[in-house]
């Protein structure tokens, strides 16, 4: 699956997390087996998509919150996105 800003994530049920801090996370496939750590901005993402919500959502957040340019985040947030939907972390939302 190719993921585009339009393009809807979720949260994978087989991942499990826990906060680190107030700032990062670390999470276990369950299915994949593999460990992942999040710094800040990746785990502010990975609380976004607790809920269904569009990749341009996302980036409407960060650049909300962070000092950031459009071109630069939505570059980011997908390549970010590609990853965590390769690896099986989040998926398409219904």
């Amino acid at each position: 699956m190719q993921v585009t800003l339009e393009t809807r994530l979720v949260r994978s049920e087989d991942v499990m997390h826990v906060s680190v801090g107030d700032e990062e996370t670390v999470m276990m496939s369950i299915a994949g087996g593999h460990y992942y750590g999040l710094n800040s901005i990746a785990t502010w993402i990975w609380r976004l998509l607790e809920k269904p919500r569009a990749l341009s959502d996302v980036c409407v957040s960060l650049l909300e919150e962070f000092e950031v340019d459009r071109p630069a985040c939505e570059a980011e947030v997908l390549r970010f996105a590609q990853q965590l939907v390769d690896h099986r972390i989040v998926g398409p939302a219904d």
